[in-house]
């Protein structure tokens, strides 16, 4: 698979130069696949004999037509993602010095205009959740050089796509294909371009991204210092780069591609923590629009609430027409509490206290929240209440994630450890921000609840017998008693004494948990571990490393720098690309390399950002 991203506008290619119409290739732009195939087909002898892939960004190509030992034609392809669009650049040279060659190419396009959600669920949505869809319908203008196509779906809305064609050679269209009919005389070189402009009916402005030298220069200290792990570093930025999308002029970094090339709560405000040292303005964007979505009512159909930080947004049909609650989609139980944590980062590495009194608006509808959610017994729970929602509401969110010890999935409402953990560092927080607005009786009340939340964990979570503390409490209060990377979070909280502290160590890197090249999600002796599963024994890179940064904390650096290591160790493979989603479980010693988990995403927002965390960790161990 080959990914390219610009902004709001992707490309993603199976099987060498196609895009096919299966899985998720297509050309895309805003959540919406505006092209389900773009193909090309070149002579039968053709053969493909050189590949590039620039920033995410450009796809480079060589072709030759080789018969009877001689290359006769070159067809030089340069396809690129812009950020409202696309572009392809086909340079044509014939090399026999004799005749003239002719031949007909065709590009196939396959108009679509379909939600990248309807893509995904395709088969999962059933009749009646998508009773009386139907995807958009398109017309098509071919007037001279230009092909106009546009799409409306059932409530109005409009797409708009326009390919502009640039040659000297005759060209068709009948609907579905182009041909170009083109003629090179001896030693002859001629250029086929194509421009294309995608919009719709939001009329989103295309903003420019950050020049890219700028932005790599951003993180040159680290080449020079790391030298090693220059290659790493380089394709950690190159991906982030490629992930950053524009919303309401605000850089996000969206979750990952192909699927989660959108903002969404946790991972981006934990990507932006990992990058903070390098890219403050974009954790401070990430605050201000993720800030700006807050609840504004009660919703069981989004679950929406006054206070609430969003998990997801997207902009795709579905979404926007409601038939689904992904628009601004609220199903996190621990994105809020989180907000306030990274909000601290920031203001921490910034000294710009400043922003405290900005985002008190924000922060304080946060509070509001928590305040509500806690009410009863100093815990915050999910249930979700909407079909097409998230049965799991925190970091591990699929639905076979929570069992307990014997393997049964654990009943909700659930109570997950790490919620209760980012809970009590976020009102700690907050009597911090109260104290430095002067606001006594306030930092006091916020340091009192801190005080009971922490009470609360260590009386209810933490589980003796395992020296760890559990997972979750199921609805009855029971505790999932089994040994998770849930604990490490915890740590990066910092709920632990340092006694507790040690034994969660001694967990984490056991060789039930360290595979060696990172912290596995679940103990490889529990009930349901499987090293290939989704959050049953699989290694997630941000997860792994927001447990090495709860070590650091505590002092033990080389543990600590041990955990980084192996993530660095990681990064080295999956060729251009930077750290996928997650993958497999294995150990280190059985299998030398990380095996992979056959559907993760990659390019990964927070995975790539992670390994900036894994620095910081061997920054911290060196200056000890």
């Amino acid at each position: 698979m080959i990914l390219l991203k610009n902004n709001l506008c992707m490309g993603i290619f199976y099987n060498e130069n196609e895009i096919q119409t299966t899985n998720y290739a297509g050309i895309y732009y805003n959540d919406t696949r505006f092209f389900e195939n773009w193909t090309w087909n070149f002579e039968s002898k053709c053969v493909k004999i050189y590949e590039n892939i620039s920033k995410f960004e450009e796809l480079k190509q060589l072709w030759t037509i080789f018969k009877n030992h001689t290359q006769e034609i070159t067809i030089e392809r340069i396809f690129k993602v812009k950020n409202d669009g696309i572009s392809e650049s086909l340079k044509l040279k014939n090399y026999d010095i004799k005749e003239t060659k002719k031949d007909i190419l065709e590009l196939n396009i396959n108009s679509n205009f379909m939600d990248m959600m309807y893509i995904r669920n395709n088969a999962g949505f059933s009749s009646g959740e998508l009773k009386g869809y139907e995807p958009p319908k398109y017309s098509y203008k071919f007037d001279n050089d230009k092909i106009k196509i546009e799409a409306i779906d059932q409530v109005g809305f409009k797409y708009y796509a326009e390919i502009k064609i640039n040659s000297d050679f005759n060209f068709e269209f009948d609907g579905k294909k182009i041909y170009i009919e083109y003629s090179l005389s001896p030693k002859e070189e001629k250029e086929i371009s194509i421009n294309v402009c995608l919009q719709d009916d939001y009329n989103i402005k295309p903003v420019k991204r950050p020049d890219y030298i700028e932005f790599e220069n951003k993180f040159e200290k680290l080449y020079e210092k790391y030298p090693l792990y220059k290659n790493e570093i380089k394709k950690s930025v190159q991906s982030i780069y490629a992930l950053m999308s524009n919303y309401e002029d605000k850089w996000i970094i969206t979750a990952g591609m192909p699927i989660f090339a959108v903002p969404f709560g946790r991972d981006s405000l934990i990507s932006a923590y990992f990058v903070l040292p390098y890219l403050p303005e974009i954790t401070r964007d990430t605050l201000l629009y993720l800030g700006s979505k807050i609840g504004n009512r009660e919703s069981n159909y989004n679950q929406e609430e006054i206070g609430k930080i969003p998990h997801e947004l997207r902009n795709g049909e579905l979404s926007r027409i409601d038939l689904i609650p992904f628009k601004t989609y609220y199903g996190a139980a621990d994105t809020t509490s989180l907000y306030i944590m990274i909000l601290n980062e920031y203001i921490k590495y910034t000294k710009d206290y400043s922003f405290i009194e900005e985002t008190k608006p924000i922060w304080e509808k946060a509070l509001s929240w928590i305040k509500t959610k806690i009410s009863s017994n100093y815990m915050i729970d999910f249930y979700n209440g909407n079909s097409m929602g998230l049965s799991v509401q925190s970091w591990k969110d699929s639905a076979d994630s929570m069992n307990h010890k014997d393997g049964s999935s654990a009943k909700p409402p659930l109570y997950v450890s790490e919620v209760q953990g980012y809970t009590y560092k976020a009102c700690l927080i907050a009597s911090e921000f109260y104290d430095y607005l002067k606001n006594e009786n306030l930092s006091k009340e916020y340091k009192s609840l801190s005080d009971k939340i922490l009470d609360m964990i260590n009386n209810r979570f933490w589980n003796e017998e395992l020296g760890i503390y559990a997972m979750a409490l199921d609805k009855d209060l029971k505790q999932l008693e089994v040994v998770s990377s849930d604990a490490g979070h915890m740590l990066w909280s910092e709920t632990a004494d340092k006694e507790k502290a040690k034994l969660i160590i001694k967990n984490l890197l056991s060789e039930e948990m360290f595979s060696g090249f990172g912290i596995r999600t679940l103990n490889s002796k529990a009930k349901n571990y499987n090293p290939n599963s989704y959050h049953n024994g699989s290694v997630w890179a941000h997860d792994t490393i927001i447990c090495a940064l709860g070590i650091n904390k505590y002092g033990f650096k080389e543990e600590a720098s041990k955990v980084a290591l192996g993530i660095l160790e990681a990064a080295k493979y999956w060729g251009i690309y930077s750290l996928p989603e997650l993958f497999s479980g294995y150990d280190n010693e059985t299998w030398k390399e990380p095996i992979a988990y056959p559907e993760a995403c990659s390019l990964q927002g927070w995975s790539s950002a992670s390994l900036f965390g894994c620095l910081y960790i061997l920054d911290s161990r060196d200056n000890k």
